[in-house]
């Protein structure tokens, strides 16, 4: 045919081809603010063919970084509607995974744990140390407490293919302890042995024996160590020693050694001693001593010529209390009667946070960050690991029913030398993930342990937090001390509260913090 028979043939008008460069920006992928939808919208140029299509739609996914849980139908739908010339407009073409939430745990105790009420509290909230109060024992096999166990969430994924954490949970376990017994299934703990019940943490119970000296620790006792409860109906002479887990006296003379994992407990006073507890410590009076301990200390008259020292409160209740010539020391803050002074800081109260503390603070979030970077880690390889094995255990599957209809002996002998050598991967594969659950189990608790203690001691941290309450008057001398300042009285004050506080340099617009004096609170009146 020569070119003049073809330029009198009509032949249709070709259409010009859409160039990628006509798509750019024409689609829009928006993720949602929690990442767990995205949603398409826009249009495409006339003429755009279905290949086009499908690029401007992958092209946008890569934009928008979003990788995971892709709906193909939704995606057919957009690519159809697009192809008829229509505009889209916020069609969801990926959803993520929700997290599975989990289940808190509870342990339920059931008997009366401690050593027992040491004084009743009257309306004016003194404690009345004549009322004593029995201290609780149990027999052999009684069932000290019951765990509900809690059910961990499973994590899910957001369009972006990022993990997304359920919401925490409240994870316990009945920890081992001495004089205690755990069933198997770490549901039930009891009584082991006959003795006094504690509960030192929340998960850890135990059960002391109790050792009863009917008079003194003196000669005709020795120094006493043991590992249960130790009470002593008399006196702990000057010069002797007592190593326990908690203890109950009337007295402690001077030059005594008290050391002790839980709480202490002194009817009268404790007079010249060195005393040490895990737990707190409660006395009539303490003269000439010096007192640490961990928890709360409650002294019911007078503090003379002592140093104390204790992570948790120090309260003297009593209604004509005082502090006398003394270093006090408390995380969680002081309230006294009156705090007295024979010579320029000769009585110093400290309130707030101790270096130690703040070093263990700052450790603890260290570890915690490690550890939630860990998990994370472990978490993305279980979970490939159950991907793979997954796939694993599907092609070993078809692998075994295709070796089940083989006719020729040769051709089984391949397929069943392919199949063993799958299965070593399999048990492989099975492994990694169960050593990497278990894992996962342990670091649950370890940063929910962690993460608890930091909120314990952010509690007593922030500044102004912590108080000192003065219900009488606090003398010319006594220097009050915070985290970050410090103030010597000038003069006597009566009834107040001192806390640490900032003020702005009136010269030099700088903040500065300093101890800020004001009346008394009405909770510490």
């Amino acid at each position: 045919m020569s070119r003049g028979d073809r330029s009198r043939l009509a032949l249709p008008e070709e259409q010009p081809k859409t160039t990628k460069a006509e798509f750019k920006d024409k689609l829009a992928l928006e993720v949602s603010e929690d990442r767990m939808e995205a949603r398409l919208s826009g249009e495409v140029p006339e003429g755009a063919d279905r290949k086009q299509v499908q690029y401007a739609i992958t092209e946008a996914l890569k934009k928008s970084g979003v990788r995971y849980g892709m709906d193909a139908q939704a995606m057919r739908q957009a690519i159809e509607a697009l192809l008829a010339g229509q505009r889209v407009q916020g069609l969801v073409v990926a959803r993520g995974q929700a997290p599975v939430r989990g289940e808190d745990a509870a342990i339920t105790p059931l008997v009366d744990f401690g050593a027992g009420v040491v004084g009743r509290v009257n309306k004016k909230g003194i404690v009345d140390f004549r009322d004593r109060g029995p201290i609780p024992t149990v027999q052999p096999g009684t069932v000290l407490a019951t765990l509900k166990k809690g059910l961990r969430g499973e994590p899910g994924r957001d369009v972006l293919g990022k993990l997304v954490h359920p919401p925490e949970v409240r994870m316990l376990r009945l920890l081992p302890g001495d004089g205690v017994r755990i069933d198997d299934d770490g549901a039930t703990v009891s009584a082991a042995v006959e003795g006094m019940p504690d509960r030192p943490e929340e998960e850890r119970f135990v059960v002391q024996s109790v050792l009863d000296i009917a008079g003194d620790v003196d000669l005709n006792t020795g120094h006493i160590e043991f590992p249960g409860a130790v009470r002593v109906q008399g006196t702990i002479r000057s010069d002797f020693k007592v190593k326990c887990y908690g203890l109950t006296a009337e007295t402690v003379e001077p030059r005594a050694i008290i050391d002790v994992k839980a709480d202490v407990v002194v009817y009268g006073g404790i007079m010249g001693a060195v005393v040490r507890a895990g737990g707190n410590v409660m006395a009539r009076f303490v003269r000439d001593a010096r007192v640490v301990c961990n928890g709360d200390m409650n002294i019911d008259t007078e503090i003379i010529q002592s140093k104390l020292q204790a992570g948790g409160h120090i309260r003297v209740s009593g209604l004509e209390s005082r502090i006398v010539d003394s270093h006090i020391a408390a995380i969680k803050g002081v309230q006294a009667g009156d705090v007295l002074c024979s010579r320029r800081e000769a009585t110093m109260i400290r309130i707030g946070v101790n270096p130690e503390f703040e070093k263990q603070y700052f450790a603890n979030k260290r570890a915690l960050e490690s550890l939630v970077n860990q998990r994370d880690q472990i978490m993305e390889a279980v979970d490939a690991q159950k991907t793979e094995l997954a796939g694993t255990e599907e092609e070993l599957r078809h692998m075994i029913e295709a070796f089940h209809s083989m006719e020729g002996v040769k051709d089984r002998e391949v397929h069943l030398t392919q199949i063993n050598m799958i299965k070593p991967l399999r048990e492989a594969l099975k492994q990694g993930v169960a050593q990497g659950t278990l894992r996962l189990g342990e670091m649950v608790f370890e940063i929910q342990r962690l993460r608890e203690q930091i909120a314990r001691m952010e509690a007593v941290a922030p500044q102004g937090a912590i108080w000192l309450d003065v219900r009488g008057r606090a003398e010319q001398g006594v220097e009050i001390r915070t985290p970050r300042a410090s103030l010597v009285l000038e003069n006597t004050h009566q009834g107040f509260s001192a806390r640490e506080a900032t003020i702005q340099d009136k010269q030099t617009g700088e903040e500065r913090p300093t101890v800020k004096l004001s009346r008394l609170r009405t909770t510490a009146a």
